[in-house]
């Protein structure tokens, strides 16, 4: 049954998820990048690591104190910032802890935090790397 919920409502951006490591951007942020210029996508992948090295820090916390219903919040949260910045292999594996506890009682261990932390820091390096080509910021002459 987890295989066949895996399965269910993909990702956005879950094509990705062989390879963050060269990070394509979801569409909604290319679409972004050209009405708004490559600069607000930087400014929103910037807010996006720094969003996600204090939910980390946050889940980190919860699994110290044995605080299952932070977890939860925390873990569900990682998801969608993931899924949204085209984060594929984090929100992946978000998604599947949350098959997994469901609505047992979560009793995530460091090591989970830690693979957490590695498809972030994975997934954050890529979207470094990457640069919006030809893209110079909005159409000043059409205003």
């Amino acid at each position: 049954m987890r295989e066949t919920l895996l399965k269910m409502e993909p990702l956005a951006g879950r094509e990705q998820s062989e390879g963050d490591a060269e990070w394509k951007p979801p569409e909604a942020l290319e679409h972004l990048a050209h009405i708004a210029g490559a600069d607000a996508v930087t400014e929103l992948l910037d807010a996006f690591r720094t969003d996600m090295v204090e939910r980390l820090t946050k889940l980190r916390h919860a699994v110290t104190k044995g605080d299952g219903a932070t977890m939860r919040i925390e873990v569900h949260s990682i998801k969608g910032s993931a899924a949204q910045m085209g984060a594929a292999k984090l929100a992946a594996r978000c998604r599947e802890l949350e098959i997994e506890y469901g609505r047992n009682e979560w009793t995530l261990q460091a090591s989970e935090v830690e693979t957490l932390q590695g498809l972030f820091d994975e997934a954050s390096m890529a979207m470094a790397r990457h640069r919006f080509a030809g893209i110079s910021g909005p159409d000043e002459t059409a205003v």
